[in-house]
């Protein structure tokens, strides 16, 4: 599946063959049909691959997490994952929203992003119970705002990652999200 992953990504889904898969692969056509029925089940299965590396990021946050934690985890471990893995995943998932794939991954992508909303959620909700975060916080605003950041840098590094030094942006974007979010320290209340 990293074949065709790469392959998808390089020369785009439909511009990708299932022999040119095969080929760079090593293996016959018939060979990879004996794996994936047609093209399209060979793309969601390399999308689900893709989307399932991510989950696990994401499913490493503990229930009950602190807001610094879930900052941390969120963006900062993110972005290691990232580094370490290359642009590959990242312009697959990109390219998947555009109309090189069918409506079926497009929505695999857009579920994946809500799931993450969620997630954001689920834990800003936890902070506001816990009085970790301020009781007026627009829930949905900042979880869609977090994501619209991470989804910025992502294309930013995409387009030319030299120039993005993605440890200290995620440390920027972590940095403002508990700024936004969070309550000051009790002493500092007024």
């Amino acid at each position: 599946m990293a074949t065709a992953q790469r392959l998808f990504t390089e020369r785009g889904v439909r511009a990708t063959s299932i022999g040119q898969v095969a080929a760079a692969a090593g293996m016959t056509r018939a060979n990879l049909y004996y794996y994936f029925s047609s093209k399209d089940e060979l793309l969601r299965e390399t999308l689900s691959a893709t989307l399932r590396r991510y989950r696990q990021n994401w499913s490493t946050v503990p229930d009950g997490a602190t807001l610094s934690e879930l900052a941390e985890h969120m963006v900062s471990l993110r972005y290691q994952e990232v580094a370490r893995s290359g642009p590959m995943d990242l312009r697959f998932f990109y390219l998947l929203l555009t109309d090189q794939a069918g409506e079926r991954e497009a929505e695999m992508v857009r579920a994946e992003i809500e799931m993450v909303a969620d997630t954001i959620r689920r834990f800003l909700r936890q902070g506001q119970r816990r009085g970790e975060v301020r009781p007026d916080l627009e829930v949905e605003r900042i979880a869609h705002w977090l994501i619209m950041q991470l989804m910025g840098l992502d294309m930013l590094w995409l387009v030319n990652p030299q120039a993005v030094d993605l440890q200290q942006m995620a440390a920027e974007i972590s940095a403002e999200f508990l700024d936004r979010t969070a309550l000051p320290p009790p002493a500092t209340r007024t």
